[in-house]
């Protein structure tokens, strides 16, 4: 029932909550799940990456006219 576009920003390298889950759900709702891999990420550590960050950013920046 959600209408907006729902963003995941998943770590790649999560052994946790494995990557294909959330591949699988981008690939069930196209163009309402946006995935936003974080290359060599895993569960807990998404702030070290910059590809965060920016996935971050283009989010925000998407949602302001």
């Amino acid at each position: 029932d959600v209408t907006c576009p729902v963003h995941i920003l998943h770590g790649t390298k999560d052994r946790i909550i494995p990557f294909r889950f959330s591949e699988d759900l981008a690939r069930e709702q196209p163009g309402k799940v946006i995935l936003h891999p974080v290359e060599g990420a895993s569960h807990n550590n998404l702030l070290r990456f910059p590809a965060y960050f920016r996935a971050l950013e283009s989010m925000l920046n998407e949602a302001v006219p």
